[in-house]
């Protein structure tokens, strides 16, 4: 415990924790799935259980049928989307971003959207980062990442790919 006086009579008493106890308390948290506050940054710590939804499905055919890396607010306009939730498919190695900030898809992507292949159901991410974080067995793929509220056939045909 350190005390410290400032500003004449105000005496200001806080505990003093090393950088390294506190990454350590930040593991520990993280890895039980609830957020809570660093105490050094007051950054939201959280591991976050990502999984493709049928919205990146429909960019990811966007993407997969143009045949060229696409700027973001042009992959938004073509799909009317508002946000960049095909920038998380990164996780699973379906898209990439090239040097000049545009995104395409890559081989995996092709493969997953074609239902050639399936992907982990759940990716884990910290920090922007996937991370180990218990097991993620449960495979998935594209036609059952649309879920109920899109069709895969019909985001298939719009993409030109039946």
């Amino acid at each position: 415990m350190i005390q410290q006086t400032l500003f004449d009579d105000e005496d200001i008493t806080f505990e003093q924790t090393t950088l390294e106890d506190a990454r350590a308390e930040m593991i520990r948290t993280k890895m039980t799935g609830k957020a809570t506050k660093c105490p050094v940054c007051d950054q939201t710590v959280k591991v976050y259980a990502r999984t493709i939804l049928g919205t990146q499905i429909r960019q990811l055919a966007l993407l997969c049928s143009v045949g060229e890396p696409l700027h973001p607010k042009e992959i938004n306009r073509r799909t009317n989307s508002l946000g960049c939730d095909y920038t998380k498919l990164r996780y699973w190695d379906l898209v990439e971003q090239d040097d000049e900030g545009l995104w395409y898809s890559t081989d995996k992507g092709l493969s997953f959207l074609r239902g050639e292949i399936n992907v982990e159901k759940y990716k884990f991410t910290y920090n922007a980062q996937v991370v180990e974080y218990g097991e993620s067995q449960e495979m998935v793929s594209a036609r059952d990442s649309c879920g109920k509220k899109f069709s895969y056939d019909e985001i298939m045909s719009q993409a030109g790919f039946i």
